[in-house]
């Protein structure tokens, strides 16, 4: 990351990651429109919002580029604009995995900041990011007035909302239930509102298949099921969501339909859903 210091009238850095530079490919104007439009900041007060975005910076990563890890301290927060993020955590007994890919509208790292702590979690690019990056010190000088505090802590009550799905699919014994519910999250919960059936997810199988806490095997032959019922089709890692609106039925329908003794028979271990949540809680 570019260490110049940071001033209002930045528009851009060059972000160096392996000895390369990395320059934005849209300007800071048209990154505040797309954040401005989903995700937690469009929910956010005018004033709010023209004052963050009067202090971030834009910053672009290359694929599989890491952003951050696991005890690095806090920098700043992130808000993706285009691209995809990958949200790695160490589960216990398990180690490092993939827990979430994030969509544009996605913030993260606001935990680390309002509570002055240690990454807890790696950030990492699923396909060529753009992001905001809002610095420590200019965040903390916004968290000085009590409304825009409110504004952080509505971040991270979403961001904690967000956990609560994660374990709640984690504990959903119907696999393919399991697996629709979690593509619809990477899909972000504004794709259906936004009347977008189709979208393309960067994300491998064997990634789906950790997010899923399921075998690769088990994942490419639920993948193949929703192929056929034309709900996605597969590439190279990549996966194309053709109808978002029948994905999210399949999620929400299937689960209503199981049991409470099928939930609790088959799910995946309410260990790994438990420290999946709490490192994801204290990260976000």
């Amino acid at each position: 990351m570019d260490s110049a210091p940071f001033t209002r009238s930045v528009e851009a850095v060059l972000t160096t990651y392996n000895g390369r530079k990395y320059a934005p490919k849209i300007t800071k104007s048209e990154a505040a429109d797309i954040v401005s439009a989903t995700g937690w900041l469009a929910n956010s007060p005018t004033r709010f919002r023209n004052e963050l975005l009067s202090r971030v910076r834009v910053v672009h990563f290359p694929k599989d580029a890491t952003i951050y890890r696991i005890d690095d301290e806090p920098l700043g927060i992130y808000g993706l604009v285009e691209g995809q993020l990958r949200i790695e955590l160490d589960v216990f007994e398990i180690g490092e995995q993939v827990a979430f890919i994030a969509q544009s509208g996605f913030w993260v790292g606001v935990s680390s900041a309002i509570y002055s702590r240690k990454r807890s979690v790696t950030l990492s690019c699923a396909s060529p990011s753009t992001l905001l990056f809002l610095p420590t010190v200019e965040f903390e000088h916004l968290a000085i007035d009590a409304d825009n505090m409110r504004q952080f802590a509505k971040l991270a009550i979403e961001n904690n909302d967000m956990i609560r799905s994660v374990a709640r699919d984690l504990m959903n014994s119907d696999i393919r239930a399991r697996i629709a519910s979690r593509l619809v999250a990477i899909c972000g919960g504004g794709a259906i509102r936004m009347g977008h059936r189709s979208m393309p997810i960067e994300i491998t199988q064997a990634d789906l298949a950790m997010v899923c806490n399921i075998s690769r095997k088990t994942a490419n032959q639920e993948l193949a099921q929703l192929e056929k019922m034309g709900v996605l089709s597969r590439a190279y890692r990549k996966l194309f969501v053709t109808d978002i609106e029948a994905l999210h039925r399949i999620a929400s329908g299937n689960f209503a339909r199981v049991s409470a003794r099928q939930r609790i028979s088959a799910p995946a271990s309410p260990s790994v859903a438990s420290s999946i949540g709490v490192s994801i809680a204290s990260a976000l």
